[in-house]
């Protein structure tokens, strides 16, 4: 038997080093965020809708929660309000054509366990990330970990997740 990867649970989130940086010059050079802590940052989304010279991105930041920037990437700010537990698991973001965005949260499990708070989540937001609201994951699943919205039809979503089923003890 191999031993298990312990990812997260031998450091803690918050020692997680990176951050947001931003490329003016088609990645010649590089200019990083200077007031967004240190953070493992999973995924950006811009909003295309955003005017060109103070364009809104958002980030997710594992073990963070999610930033926002309205100024291009320069700055950033943290918009957790409504999203539950401490440190996060903000894995991808996706965005509809009515600016609503999605959240997904990755399954956090210690033991293995199922039908928790470890399982994972999905939110939503349709005030600019100022407020998230919980939505709740189809029967039978966890472990969320991609969200599309179908751009012709943004009330379909497709969700990609774990089937979860209970142990099985022999």
């Amino acid at each position: 038997d191999l031993p298990r990867p312990k990812m997260w649970q031998t450091e803690p989130p918050s020692s997680y080093i990176g951050g947001a940086c931003r490329s003016e010059d088609g990645a010649r050079t590089w200019d990083c965020a200077s007031n967004m802590p240190q953070t493992a940052l999973t995924h950006i989304l811009l909003d295309s809708k955003s005017p060109v010279n103070s364009r809104t991105l958002y980030a997710t930041g594992f073990g963070r929660g999610v930033f926002k920037s309205v100024d291009g990437g320069k700055h950033w700010s943290l918009k957790n309000s409504g999203i539950t537990g401490a440190e996060p698991f903000a894995w991808r973001l996706a965005g509809d054509p009515r600016r609503a965005l999605y959240l997904v949260i990755a399954r956090r499990s210690y033991d293995g366990s199922i039908g928790n708070e470890g399982d994972g989540a999905l939110y939503r937001s349709t005030d600019g990330a100022q407020h998230w609201t919980s939505v709740r994951l189809p029967e039978g699943v966890n472990g969320p970990h991609g969200l599309a919205v179908d751009t012709n039809d943004p009330k379909r979503l497709y969700l990609a997740a774990w089937g979860r089923r209970p142990l099985e003890i022999t």
